[in-house]
């Protein structure tokens, strides 16, 4: 915070013209990278497509009837694995970096808390939403021999009880994970030095694009 002035989920635009997101960093560095965000948080598709901003951002508002996400989370993962295929009208164009954001983990964990049955069966549903995804994956690889690199990424932890629930220093908050695999990443290998703050720099150097300070 005391760098880039960021203390909450506010989206102030000005943060991203000093500090840009990846999207713009890789469209600065190579326009012709196609680059897409989906996403049913506000906030996230807001900073996606600041600066130079995402080639695509799709956000997807809280579905009508669907207190607990699960609805909204599933669109999000309907739209990215059609975007990942590239098999249906409109959707040739297949993004080469693209960003899936899904809430309702988040979501239940500040309305029910992190030791709540809701939150546990939100949890299961995220799994699901990534096996189709992993599987929408696979099938585009074994269609076009490409290989894909794909990262699962949290940004915070979660506290017990229903309510705050995170933005304090407490180990259920600050404990976070990256999940790698890509023919960069070694099957198995786990490495502690790595946090979400490397996953930036992690992209960008896929794309051979330089780090923006």
């Amino acid at each position: 915070p005391s760098k880039t002035g960021v203390i909450n989920n506010v989206f102030t635009p000005w943060t991203y013209d000093k500090f840009p997101s990846v999207f713009s960093q890789l469209e600065a560095s190579n326009p012709d990278i196609r680059t897409k965000a989906i996403a049913d948080g506000d906030v996230i598709a807001a900073i996606a497509d600041s600066g130079v901003g995402a080639d695509e951002v799709v956000y997807i508002p809280q579905v009508a009837d669907d207190p607990n996400w699960a609805k909204t989370d599933a669109a999000v993962t309907a739209e990215a694995v059609k975007s990942i295929k590239g098999t249906e009208p409109g959707y040739e164009d297949v993004p080469n970096y693209m960003v899936a954001y899904l809430v309702q983990d988040d979501e239940n964990g500040h309305f029910y808390g992190a030791d709540s049955i809701e939150y546990k069966e939100a949890v299961e549903r995220t799994d699901e939403n990534l096996g189709a995804l992993m599987d929408a994956v696979a099938a585009r690889e074994a269609a076009t021999g490409e290989d894909w690199t794909i990262i699962v990424v949290t940004d915070h932890g979660h506290q017990p009880q229903q309510g705050l629930g995170h933005g304090f220093q407490s180990p259920d908050e600050t404990t976070t994970f990256v999940i790698a695999d890509g023919p960069q990443f070694a099957d198995g290998a786990w490495n502690p030095d790595y946090e979400i703050v490397d996953v930036t720099p992690t992209v960008l150097d896929l794309f051979n694009a330089p780090q923006q300070s």
